[in-house]
């Protein structure tokens, strides 16, 4: 079940975390609750400029909800406003590693424990539409928790960064389309993105999380399908409905429906076409 759409806490910046923060597209700071400093957040809002990303910062949370119902992991993940900003807020995974960074540490990286999740998390990717799911885009969480990189036993894998699933950018449907102007209506929403777009989504991925799901064939491929297709239409339509208008408007939370839904039902097309 997912948690609460906000926290009811109050934050203060991370000292033990932001010596090595760093901004992509997004303003991004890790966080710490002040009742509770073991409570750490990685909080997220649109640069000055690019204030329609507001959306994106809003899809975090959806693609949290509905990877809650799909069975793939994503840190918890919340919407409030921080110092006067809408925000999303995900659970700092403490000394996790992305990726990338895993290798240096390598007992936690040659024992990943939940690597049976990579290819349903891989299809959930698709159904999203997300078109960054890179080798920075994985946090793996030392095992035992806590533990310092150098001296875990293994670790477990999470999905972080779902700012570019959905509807954002707007050019994954069309490569002429102004990538902030997201859509307001289902008009023209079938849930299929043009060609290179549906390229990108597993051209980004790392080599081993890709080969998962393209690797999966037949009944094994029909369950993860039918894992996905299984979320029912109220799911989806909840995860949505509860963004507020400060990240979407209502034609955008229709728009964003209609694109999951028919995207859901047509994963078995883009898996034959494009996987």
């Amino acid at each position: 079940m997912a948690p609460p759409l906000t926290t009811g806490l109050q934050w203060e910046e991370d000292p033990a975390g932001n010596a090595n923060t760093h901004d992509g597209r997004t303003h991004r700071r890790y966080m710490r609750a002040t009742s509770d400093s073991t409570f750490r957040v990685v909080v997220k809002r649109p640069k000055p400029g690019w204030e329609p990303e507001i959306y994106a910062i809003g899809m975090e949370r959806v693609a949290h909800v509905l990877g809650e119902a799909v069975g793939v992991p994503i840190p918890a993940t919340y919407l409030e406003t921080v110092d006067g900003y809408q925000s999303s807020l995900q659970r700092f995974i403490v000394n996790g590693r992305s990726w990338k960074q895993k290798g240096a540490a390598p007992m936690m990286a040659a024992n990943v424990l939940n690597t049976e999740v990579y290819a349903l998390s891989a299809l959930f990717d698709v159904w999203m539409a997300n078109t960054d799911r890179s080798v920075l885009n994985f946090q793996f969480e030392p095992e035992p928790p806590g533990a310092f990189p150098g001296k875990a036993t293994g670790c477990r894998m999470w999905l972080i960064d779902h700012g570019t699933c959905g509807l954002w950018p707007a050019n994954k449907l069309d490569e002429h389309r102004d990538p902030t102007n997201v859509p307001e209506s289902i008009e023209g929403i079938t849930g299929t993105l043009w060609d290179a777009a549906e390229k990108v989504i597993s051209g980004v991925m790392p080599a081993e999380y890709r080969m998962a799901l393209k690797q999966t064939t037949g009944n094994a491929r029909d369950q993860l399908l039918d894992r996905v297709r299984g979320i029912g239409d109220d799911v989806v339509r909840s995860a949505v409905a509860e963004i507020p208008d400060d990240y979407m408007t209502s034609g955008h939370r229709d728009a964003t429906v209609a694109f999951l839904m028919g995207r859901q039902q047509q994963l078995d097309t883009v898996l034959s076409q494009y996987w």
